[in-house]
């Protein structure tokens, strides 16, 4: 795992562990401000917990963020360590395993998460939340996907999406298939709709051939929420 959750609490355990051992307040300022505006962080990082791409507003950079508080995140890590440990009968065993604490493995780290009853809700509800929030791909212009009596002649795939997004950030890729059966395209001739709530792929199509796009989750609204991953798959006629 290497999401937004798993670096905070690694990086969480760092921080609270040696505050432990040198039995002195955290001098992270983003600890302080946390604690000291607590509900307000902690509602956008459940908002946010599950964004592909946003690790900079929470961790090592000065990307802004609606709080003008850079590392957040440490906080949000060490406030889970924080309550863990706080509950936790034997002190040594819940230090023992915040530090030996696999990041590799899901249910490990889950677990972890939810012992320490720091989120308002369960990771499954909060995931929900994020999932049921998400834009998605209503369909493509030229042809239903799954076909497989595409014209080759076909020079644009559009997009349609559920809601416009931020005309900016786009996202294609090789589907499970791999590089062979993705189409010839020019790189230069993708574009937006005005309304940002479609997108144009222009290709070049062969006969009798399977192909395959991965319409990635880097697409995003203007809120930065990613776009449902979705798969393009279709084959044209001889």
């Amino acid at each position: 795992m290497n999401n937004l959750l798993s670096i905070a609490i690694r990086e969480g355990v760092a921080e609270f562990v040696s505050t432990l051992a040198m039995e002195m307040p955290s001098a992270t300022p983003a600890i302080a401000y946390g604690k000291n505006n607590a509900p307000g962080v902690l509602e956008k990082f459940e908002q946010e917990m599950f964004y592909p791409n946003n690790q900079s507003k929470w961790f090592w950079s000065n990307y802004p963020n609606e709080f003008g508080v850079r590392d957040l995140g440490y906080y949000v890590g060490y406030q889970l360590c924080e309550h863990y440990y706080a509950q936790a009968g034997d002190k040594e065993k819940a230090i023992k395993r915040m530090i030996e604490l696999d990041y590799t493995n899901e249910v490990e780290v889950e677990d972890f998460v939810e012992q320490t009853r720091y989120f308002s809700t369960s990771l499954d509800s909060l995931y929900q939340r994020f999932e049921n929030k998400r834009p998605y791909v209503t369909g493509i212009r030229q042809f239903e996907n799954n076909s497989t009596n595409v014209d080759a002649g076909i020079r644009q795939i559009t997009i349609d999406f559920s809601e416009p997004l931020n005309g900016h950030n786009t996202g294609v890729d090789f589907g499970e298939l791999g590089q062979d059966y993705f189409p010839k395209n020019d790189v230069t001739k993708r574009f937006w709709s005005e309304d940002k709530a479609s997108w144009t792929i222009s290709v070049e199509l062969d006969p009798g051939k399977h192909y395959q796009l991965l319409i990635s989750n880097n697409f995003r609204t203007s809120e930065d929420i990613p776009l449902k991953p979705y798969l393009i798959d279709f084959s044209t006629v001889n």
